[in-house]
């Protein structure tokens, strides 16, 4: 049986980000020199093809990078206690209602007076 630690799987995946982050700079840079030469009219079949290439790679980066960022979100979201599609702040509802129940008095309700008021 292996101990699963989710802090070191979350800065393992957020390395892993910003390594994919770094690969897309790169990526960016190399398009935006083939951009760069299409505006010049300096693009050759070699271009072309070295073009789609990056961009083929670039939606694979994207894609890894989404991926991971999805993953870091579902950590974040364990760690503060949310299932599923949404979450309660239970601290901010315990304020709300003490609120709430503040004002009854001041309105005229009676707390636990019995006679239905």
């Amino acid at each position: 049986m292996s101990l699963i630690d989710p802090m070191g799987r979350e800065s393992a995946l957020e390395e892993e980000r910003l390594a994919f982050l770094e690969t897309l700079a790169e990526l960016r840079l190399a398009l935006g020199d083939l951009k760069e030469k299409i505006r010049a009219g300096e693009i050759g079949r070699d271009d072309k093809s070295q073009g789609k290439k990056l961009l083929e790679e670039s939606r694979y980066w994207l894609r890894a990078l989404r991926e991971t960022e999805a993953e870091l979100v579902r950590i974040e979201r364990e760690k503060a206690g949310i299932a599923g599609d949404w979450g309660l702040d239970l601290e901010a509802a315990r304020e709300e209602l003490r609120c709430r129940l503040a004002r009854l008095p001041r309105c005229g309700c009676a707390l636990g007076g019995g006679d239905g008021t």
